[in-house]
This record gives structure tokens, C-alpha cells and sequence, in this order.
């Protein structure tokens, strides 16, 4: 039983920063469009 909560925890673990590396990637990407819409006015 051991391995496998652990396998369960690491997989959750590697979920949650696929999350939170997906949300800086699309904060990145609505800066950059801001940022060029501010350029453009």
C-alpha cells in the first residue's frame, strides 16, 4: 500500500505544477497582449 499512496502523492504533485506552470504561461500571455494594446492606443 505504501508505494502506490506515494506514486498517488507524486502524481498529484506533478498535476498541481503543470497548473501552476500553465497559469504563469497564460498571465505571461495576457501581459504581452496588454502590453501590445497599450503600445498600439
Amino acid at each position: 500500500m505504501r508505494p502506490m499512496s506515494t506514486a498517488a502523492v507524486n502524481v498529484r504533485v506533478v498535476e498541481t505544477n503543470v497548473m501552476m506552470a500553465s497559469t504563469a504561461t497564460w498571465i505571461t500571455i495576457a501581459n504581452a497582449i496588454l502590453a501590445q494594446m497599450v503600445d498600439a492606443s
